[in-house]
């Protein structure tokens, strides 16, 4: 019986194997003809349900989705191989093509700002070209939402928490002289959540911004100039990493809670991020204190209330 029960294994891998093959000659065939929606159909089939998760086949599934204008799927699949599309000048350009229609801007902005050291100076000029006749493609089936988008982006202060959080998050369609001029607008605000002013912040440091800007500081009630792309990573700050051995160290701190205190340090610390550098060893060791909950003071309560605007 253990050899018909091989036997069985190895016909049925054999099956496998002969529809796979006939799916993808079926999805080339269907690519020939411009049959996007079936290629799509048929690839993805091979790719999740046959579990085919190599680049040619990722590729073939991105160019149906690209073709049937399906710009979030194309990017979702190449995201997946993301490296392999690096790689290759032409499909990188169709990568931060489809990143800038699916409306991250911003994204591709910052992709090819971290990849620029890698790039000559004529790819450089190549990519810049591609993300700016990108973006023109974009405005013309976008130019109202644009608009829009763009206006909340600035005055999102005025709105609940959880839309400045998708009011950053669209803002993301933005070029990216809109976006610094907004972001500007938006981090001045007192009104602005300062775990939003964070997160803005960041993109803005990712795109390498260099200049100043104005950020409203609440922990001193007054507005503050701030370098984005000065501002030290939060894990790799002076005041993280103490604030991370003292609690690797404290006793009193269950081991299994201290991952979520940890991931509350990060958070809290994100809210105070353009003031960081202005704590030392001493008012560290009491901010830490405040941030576990072993001290209570004005301060401590108003970080457990923005903590709490956010979990609403």
């Amino acid at each position: 019986s253990g050899a018909g029960e091989n036997f069985g294994s190895i016909f049925l891998r054999e099956v496998r194997y002969l529809e796979k093959e006939l799916l993808y000659k079926s999805a080339e065939k269907s690519l020939a003809n411009k049959d996007y929606f079936k290629a799509a159909e048929e690839l993805s089939k091979l790719y999740v349900e046959y579990g085919e998760k190599n680049f040619r086949i990722n590729y073939l599934l991105f160019i149906s989705f690209k073709n049937l204008n399906e710009h979030e799927r194309a990017v979702e699949t190449a995201e997946e191989c993301l490296e392999n599309y690096i790689r290759d000048n032409c499909k990188f350009s169709q990568y931060l093509s489809e990143k800038i229609l699916s409306g991250g801007m911003i994204q591709a902005l910052q992709l090819k700002k971290q990849l620029e050291p890698y790039m000559k100076e004529p790819e450089q000029k190549y990519f810049s070209q591609e993300i700016s006749e990108a973006f023109e493609k974009f405005l013309e089936g976008n130019g109202k939402t644009f608009q829009k988008v763009n206006k909340r982006f600035a005055h999102c202060g005025s709105l609940d928490v959880h839309e400045q959080s998708d009011a950053v998050k669209e803002a993301c369609c933005l070029d990216e002289n809109s976006y610094v001029k907004s972001a500007k607008r938006a981090c001045s605000d007192e009104y602005l959540h300062p775990m939003i002013c964070g997160s803005i912040l960041s993109e803005l440091k990712k795109l390498g911004y260099s200049e100043k800007i104005q950020c409203f500081c609440p922990l001193s009630n007054e507005v503050c100039d701030v370098i984005p792309s000065k501002l030290c990573e939060i894990d790799e700050s002076v005041l993280y990493m103490s604030m991370k051995k003292r609690l690797e160290e404290d006793l009193t701190i269950p081991f299994d809670l201290k991952a979520r205190y940890l991931d509350e340090i990060k958070i809290k610390l994100m809210m105070i991020w353009p003031q960081m550098q202005e704590f030392n060893e001493t008012s560290g060791e009491v901010l830490y204190s405040e941030f576990i909950g072993k001290r209570v003071s004005k301060r401590s309560e108003w970080f457990e209330k923005q903590l709490k605007v956010l979990e609403k």
